[in-house]
């Protein structure tokens, strides 16, 4: 969406409690301290409820559009992300680089008087990119277009390596991922999977996408229901466990093993393209460690294994 953020004030002022946030803003394609401000000024009208998730693009429609050029794909990302870090921070900013104006004790508003509101870096399978986010301070969200989520552990257990390497506190592990919400699961299916598949036959010939199947669609789905009926089940019983927590519901980070896809990244991001694997629902929203809730409305997970950290 173009002005996504102009939806989400519209969205701000009419409800009270929802977070707001963007699916991805392309950093590499934008100016940092700009979205730095369109979303400092949706925090403040919305009563502290914006986030957003930086990404460097796997469109890349708005290179063109914008003057960027492809070759510059990745230091466009690395010197925005690390202006924005700097810009959540608060106060003056000084900064330079080679691909914007330089910062001298830059005072920029409107100010978080509040804390920053929370930041994500996007990453679709990128190991790098799991490594710039800890580097730079960002939480992770992890992007799950298709193929087994649980090929995506071993970057959550990745990130949290990388955290503990720069010294930075734990921070979330997010998962994004497009779904369909019903009273039952057959009519979940018929609602959603039409839909879904004249999307993805819609952007198939620009992106490279396989037309999805039906039975490729069944089969991811199944999984994934059996996940989200297995942590309601989990979700209950601490509810019976434990009585409520006066400041809200308490973070637990563990670590829950599981085994890692032995692919090399670039493996990894064409398997979501390959027949057979398509974007599954996911219809929950975890505290890292616990089956308890947390209001972001989106997944929040720990786990996996990795390898060596190289950054």
């Amino acid at each position: 969406m173009p002005a996504g953020d102009v939806v989400l004030a519209a969205i701000a002022a009419r409800t009270e409690k929802i977070r707001l946030g963007s699916a991805v803003t392309v950093l590499s394609s934008d100016d940092p301290v700009r979205v730095f401000q369109r979303y400092s000024t949706l925090n403040a009208i919305s009563g502290g409820r914006a986030e957003v998730i930086l990404g460097r693009g796997s469109s890349i429609e708005s290179f063109p559009l914008f003057g960027y050029d492809l070759a510059d794909y990745e230091e466009l990302f690395e010197e925005k992300a690390t202006l924005f870090a700097e810009l959540l921070k608060g106060g003056p900013v000084t900064w330079h680089g080679k691909t914007r104006a330089a910062l001298l004790n830059q005072d920029v508003v409107p100010h978080v008087e509040s804390g920053p509101f929370p930041a994500w870096i996007g990453v679709g399978g990128n190991p790098r990119s799991v490594i710039r986010a800890a580097r730079l301070g960002f939480s992770l969200m992890l992007a799950i277009i298709g193929g087994p989520p649980a090929r995506f552990a071993a970057y959550s257990q990745l990130f949290q390596r990388a955290l503990e390497k720069f010294g930075r506190p734990p921070l979330p592990v997010g998962v994004h991922s497009p779904g369909h919400v019903a009273a039952t699961d057959e009519q979940a299916k018929a609602e959603f999977w039409p839909r879904w598949r004249e999307i993805i036959a819609l952007v198939a010939p620009e992106r490279g996408f396989t037309i999805p199947i039906e039975e490729s669609f069944d089969w991811e789905t199944r999984a994934a229901r059996g996940a989200v009926r297995r942590i309601t089940r989990n979700r209950r019983a601490e509810d019976r466990r434990q009585p409520p927590h006066p400041g809200g519901h308490p973070v637990r980070p563990e670590v829950r093993p599981a085994r890692p896809d032995p692919r090399p990244a670039d493996d990894h991001h064409r398997a979501a393209r390959r027949p057979g694997h398509l974007a599954r629902p996911r219809a929950a929203q975890l505290n890292p460690g616990t089956d308890r809730p947390v209001p972001s409305g989106r997944v929040v997970v720990y786990g996996g294994e990795a390898g060596e950290l190289d950054a």
